[in-house]
C-alpha cells in the first residue's frame, strides 16, 4: 500500500507545483465552477496549493493516518466540484495540473473517466483508514513480546 500512497505523494506534488508555476490559470478554474464566492476565491486557492504540497510531502515520508484523511479530504473536495461541473455542464479544466487535464477533459467522457479515478482513490482511501481504525483482535496485541 506504501506505492499506492507514494504516487498519491506524488500526484499532489505534481498538482501543486503546476497551481503555483501558473496560479492565475487556477484561479480561473475555480472560478469558472461558480461555487465559491469571488472574494473568497484567492484564498481558497492558496490553501489548496499549500495543502496539496503539505500532504503530498508527507505521503512521500510517511504516510500516516493524518496524511491519509487529509488526502480523502483533498479527494473529496476535488470529487464534489468535478461531479458539479459535470452535472451542471460546465466545460472547464479541474486546474489540476494545468494544460493536461485539459486534454483529458477535452474528450467526450473525459470528465467521468477523472471523477471515476477520484472515486476509485477515495474508495482505497477510505478502505485504509477504516482497517488502521479497527481495534487489534483480542490476543493479537503487538505490544507485548513472547
Amino acid at each position: 500500500m506504501n506505492g499506492f500512497y507514494r504516487v498519491l505523494g506524488v500526484t499532489l506534488l505534481l498538482a501543486s507545483l503546476s497551481k503555483l508555476s501558473a496560479p492565475e490559470e487556477f484561479l480561473a478554474s475555480l472560478r469558472s465552477y461558480a461555487l465559491i464566492p469571488r472574494n473568497w476565491l484567492g484564498a481558497v486557492a492558496d490553501l489548496v496549493t499549500v495543502l496539496e504540497l503539505v500532504v503530498g510531502l508527507e505521503l512521500l515520508r510517511r504516510p500516516g493516518a493524518a496524511a491519509r484523511l487529509w488526502t480523502f479530504i483533498l479527494f473529496s473536495a476535488f470529487s464534489l466540484a468535478l461531479g458539479w461541473a459535470s452535472w451542471k455542464g460546465l466545460p472547464l479544466s479541474c486546474g489540476c495540473f494545468g494544460p493536461l487535464l485539459g486534454k483529458l477533459h477535452s474528450l467526450p467522457l473525459g470528465k467521468t473517466i477523472h471523477l471515476g479515478g477520484n472515486l476509485t482513490v477515495l474508495l482505497l482511501l477510505l478502505g485504509s483508514l477504516v482497517l488502521e481504525a479497527r481495534p487489534p483482535k483480542r490476543g493479537h496485541c503487538c505490544c507485548h513480546s513472547s
